[in-house]
């Protein structure tokens, strides 16, 4: 095995979240976990197995996730410059954003969830690491094949005063004019 491409996890979890800051929307822990775990089986399946970042997934009830970025991001996202990559990397990370950001978090998880590889890997109750090459071997045809909502209009999330909050474009009620009463 050879080195990972980036240093840590944490960049490019870093990464995402200033991808979806420049599109002026707010991107949810979970939704983050997803991406992550997609982005290291892909860039695993289109370099023979290598690692995007150091760090195995565990199988959990709502699908793959890093155990040590989960436990990082519980105590709040870490205040990290913009990360420096490589073209080819930024060019991955792109291509990966742009297939699975206009997805949703419940869509990623039933992409992953639905998938032969996460039921034989999840136990009720337990956390089970997953070594990159198996769930890249059994990725491998789930990917080609699945088309998912790619297309479809994503749901736009953005901080409010309460915490995060899903946007829509405002569209006023019509009114009948029959029924309007003169005061």
């Amino acid at each position: 095995m050879t080195a990972a491409a980036v240093n840590t996890a944490l960049e490019i979890a870093n990464w995402f979240f200033k991808r979806a800051e420049k599109d002026n929307g707010y991107l949810q822990d979970d939704k983050l976990q997803h991406l992550m775990f997609l982005a290291q089986v892909h860039f695993a399946l289109t370099h023979q197995n290598n690692y995007l970042f150091p760090g195995n997934f565990a199988a959990g009830p709502d699908g793959y996730f890093d155990p040590n970025l989960q436990m990082t991001l519980s105590f709040g996202r870490p205040l990290m410059a913009s990360p420096k990559f490589s073209d080819k990397i930024n060019t991955f990370l792109e291509l990966v954003w742009n297939k699975y950001a206009a997805l949703d978090s419940a869509d990623l998880s039933a992409l992953i969830l639905n998938a032969t590889p996460h039921r034989e890997h999840y136990k009720h109750g337990e956390n089970n690491l997953v070594p990159l090459p198996e769930l890249a071997a059994q990725f491998k045809t789930r990917f080609k094949t699945a088309q998912g909502k790619a297309a479809a209009r994503p749901h736009k999330v953005m901080i409010s005063q309460n915490g995060p909050v899903v946007v829509s474009r405002w569209q006023p009620r019509k009114i009948n004019s029959e029924n309007i009463k003169e005061i």
